[in-house]
């Protein structure tokens, strides 16, 4: 038989629901969005595409290949307009390396130039994360806060995917360390050698310009602000209960997840990250959802309008046979440093 319970009998119980009842809908928060910010959220992100075409000039024409400004960018958006339907959002890329291959006789140059414009922008993601995610975690200034241990999660992983990266480069660009280290000894016994001699003269070449990669790391920054705002206002716009310095945690590592390549526009990577980030600032699924939906639209909406430059200029994805070739130059190089 029950019966009540005064409170004084339970002093330490707590009623609580871990989940809500009833969570909104998308369609209700896109009903009630603030739709000024999510224009706002829409047109600023075009400012992606400048930024990087130009970061992507510059590595080229450190490389003696002489494409124009104009033309890297168009290629660069083109590019873009191939990520929305190839997995992952980097499947792009072996578009852009086939059309600067066509550019010069030095294909392998241009092939190795999109790896380092990817990376260069990659590890700017990963700094930009892990020193918000470190700002943050100090801010709150309370430990045990589950998003304080979330952003301290996030700023220890930055920091060693940071180092590893480091420490790896200057294995490869120091001789002596590759030797000792027997790095020389696994490259030799791997296939393509003539790719990895070529790749090594390349790499060689950015050692010798250190500011221009300096100045390529420092121009992402603005890039990846511009991606993490666009998200936060199209948060702020959904109503998700996310302060707006935590964007700039949660974004990095969901558009980070979102750049491996399984899925096209990284699909349900993207959204697992979310959930798990979000979260802790009290975002429930459907809202978690709705800010990597929001995320993927406003690229993809740009996406679609390079498709544009796709339909007016002829370009198309190269095909099998011709990704193959890319890693073969059409004329004999200048002799490289060996990798060993």
């Amino acid at each position: 038989v029950g019966r009540w319970v005064e409170p004084s009998e339970a002093p330490t119980y707590q009623l609580s629901v871990p989940n809500p009842p009833i969570e909104t809908g998308l369609a209700s928060m896109v009903r009630q969005a603030d739709e000024l910010l999510l224009a706002l959220a829409l047109g600023i992100f075009p400012i992606v595409f400048y930024i990087t075409g130009y970061r992507w000039h510059l590595l080229l024409r450190a490389l003696d290949i002489e494409m124009g400004l104009r033309k890297a960018m168009v290629i660069n958006m083109v590019g873009a307009f191939y990520n929305t339907f190839m997995p992952g959002v980097t499947g792009g890329d072996v578009l852009k390396a086939y059309y600067a291959a066509k550019q010069t006789t030095h294909r392998t140059r241009a092939v190795m130039s999109v790896i380092i414009d990817r990376a260069i922008g990659l590890m700017a993601l990963i700094i930009m994360g892990g020193v918000m995610s470190a700002a943050m975690y100090a801010a709150i200034g309370d430990p045990t806060n589950s998003v304080a241990q979330r952003c301290r999660q996030v700023a220890v992983g930055a920091l060693v995917i940071v180092a590893g990266v480091s420490l790896g480069v200057v294995l490869i660009l120091h001789p002596a360390l590759r030797r000792g280290s027997g790095l020389s000894w696994l490259i030799k016994r791997l296939p393509a050698q003539r790719f990895f001699t070529k790749a090594f003269e390349v790499l060689t070449i950015y050692r010798r310009r250190p500011a221009l990669v300096l100045a390529t790391l420092v121009m992402s920054f603005p890039v990846h602000a511009v991606t993490v705002s666009s998200a936060a206002m199209s948060g702020m716009a959904l109503g998700l209960p996310v302060s707006p310095m935590y964007y700039y945690v949660a974004v990095p590592v969901i558009v980070l997840a979102g750049s491996i390549p399984i899925s096209p526009q990284g699909a349900g990577v993207m959204e697992f990250f979310a959930i798990v980030l979000l979260s802790r600032e009290g975002a429930t699924i459907a809202q978690a959802f709705a800010l990597t939906l929001a995320i993927r639209l406003v690229s993809v909406f740009w996406y679609l309008v390079c498709g544009v430059l796709v339909f007016r200029g002829g370009y198309h994805a190269p095909t099998a046979k011709e990704t193959e070739d890319l890693g073969a130059d059409e004329s004999p190089a200048a002799p490289a440093q060996n990798p060993g």
